[in-house]
């Protein structure tokens, strides 16, 4: 079984800001690197990586050095599967089994833009 990878805090900030730039709250432009690095408490080297990694996924469009971007998304809520998983009581020798497939589940549909969830 492949190990698990945790998400970089370069891709835990895009996250935070994709999620900000589709939740509308930022409709025409993001506030500076600076004032983003100080909400998220991360570096601005953090906060750089993860404004290009949104640029290149196309949510974002660079006005020019030292300008603010543009965001293009406008609103749009891509078509989002939200999955709630219900968990049952397993047997202690399947739990950690079970943990670890539900993590990689976890995992791979929060990489392809999914809300996963765990009900009670």
């Amino acid at each position: 079984m492949r190990p698990l990878r945790r998400p970089s805090i370069v891709e835990l900030s895009a996250e935070h800001l994709r999620e900000g730039l589709r939740a509308g709250r930022w409709r025409h432009a993001l506030p500076g690197v600076a004032r983003l690095a100080v909400e998220l408490d991360v570096s601005r080297d953090t906060i750089r990586t993860a404004l290009r990694l949104l640029e290149s996924e196309g949510l974002l469009g660079a006005r020019g050095l030292g300008r603010s971007r543009a965001v293009t998304v406008q609103g749009t809520e891509r078509h989002r599967l939200r999955v709630g998983i219900l968990l049952h009581d397993a047997l202690p020798e399947e739990q950690s089994k079970i943990a670890q497939l539900l993590f990689q589940i976890q995992s791979n549909l929060g990489a392809k833009d999914q809300k996963v969830f765990f009900l009670p």
